[in-house]
């Protein structure tokens, strides 16, 4: 069984990797992860490194010896990361290629001081959207079913998002995930209805509200969801980032 506080303390309190005053806040549905093991030592190495809001990600993964994605002389480009890399590297003003993605994932993404943010809704990371391995993991009522899971975490986690939005003020937040269940959040995060989006083409929509830029994207690893759309949409925000990085990261 799972630590129950450690584990209730982690889904209340960590929200992602990088760094809150970054320009671009990318917002997902929820972490991938696997079995209980993996999980155990997530929780286990969040708590050691003093069980924080935001992660260093090569940090984080390093010291759960998951350092593939990261640490490695040549790193393994993670599908969902790719894309949300390809729009913080064309909103820079950077012309992102396959080999500056990966130098970007290896340096940048996600890591303290780096101008970078990835953050999700639901706190527990699963093998898939669908599925619960949870409820055989816990004695945690909350935790018990995944309905009782949203039930629980999800206007709560919303509401926290929308107040550290509200506090540090990015100045464009990219929401990416069109599951019903987690997508109905993002217009109430942003704090205007869906009906008063724009439309972008691709499946994108975009509105503003008290100077930060909301967009709305289908998730990375959707059916059509392709490296220069993302890039292009990167392209438009360039006007409100303002973030130098070291050459060898626009190629």
């Amino acid at each position: 069984m799972l630590d129950s506080e450690l584990l209730l303390s982690f889904a209340d309190r960590f929200f992602g990797y990088g760094d809150l005053t970054a320009p671009i806040w990318f917002i997902g549905m929820e972490e991938g992860g696997g079995g209980e093991e993996n999980i155990r030592k997530r929780l286990e190495t969040w708590d050691l490194r003093g069980r924080r809001q935001l992660e260093d990600l090569a940090g984080y993964h390093e010291a759960m010896v998951f350092e593939n994605l990261t640490s490695k002389k040549r790193v393994s480009i993670q599908p969902t990361w790719e894309k949300l890399i390809y729009f913080q590297m064309a909103a820079e003003g950077d012309a992102p290629t396959r080999e500056g993605v990966r130098a970007f994932q290896k340096s940048i993404l996600g890591r303290e001081n780096s101008s970078t943010c990835v953050v999700e809704l639901m706190p527990l990371p699963k093998k898939s959207a669908a599925s619960w391995p949870y409820g055989g993991w816990t004695d945690v009522p909350e935790l018990w079913s995944r309905s009782l899971y949203f039930a629980h975490f999800a206007v709560k986690r919303a509401t926290a998002l929308r107040q550290l939005i509200a506090d540090h003020r990015p100045r464009v937040v990219v929401f990416y995930g069109k599951s019903p269940e987690f997508s109905c959040h993002w217009p109430w995060i942003a704090g205007v209805k869906l009906s008063n989006w724009n439309s972008r083409g691709d499946g994108w929509c975009d509105t503003a509200r008290e100077g930060v830029q909301y967009m709305f994207a289908p998730h990375p690893v959707a059916h059509g969801s392709r490296n220069e759309v993302w890039r292009n949409m990167g392209t438009g925000m360039s006007d409100l980032i303002e973030v130098n990085r070291p050459a060898c990261f626009s190629s």
